[in-house]
């Protein structure tokens, strides 16, 4: 899993490219991660996105919006372009 959580790092990939990227499919990937790490995917994400917007604060760097591309208002915003 260290593998995965390098790559989920990288930001260049969604969860589920990542797990067939490693063989798996997103519900055995996500179920394995959970096993291995204690927290699924989407936890492990939003861990890193609280330390980055603690860090942000400890900066004292603003922001109008934090957008996540896993939040549901982006994903139909991005349907619908597309």
């Amino acid at each position: 899993m260290e593998t995965a959580k390098a790559l989920i790092l990288e930001q260049k990939k969604t969860i589920g490219e990542i797990a067939e990227m490693l063989g798996y499919n997103l519900y055995s990937f996500s179920k394995a991660f959970k096993k291995i790490s204690g927290i699924s995917p989407k936890e492990y994400v939003d861990n890193i996105v609280f330390g980055i917007k603690d860090l942000w604060k400890l900066m004292n760097i603003s922001y109008d919006k934090f957008i996540r591309t896993t939040d549901d208002y982006h994903e139909k915003a991005v349907q619908k372009i597309f």
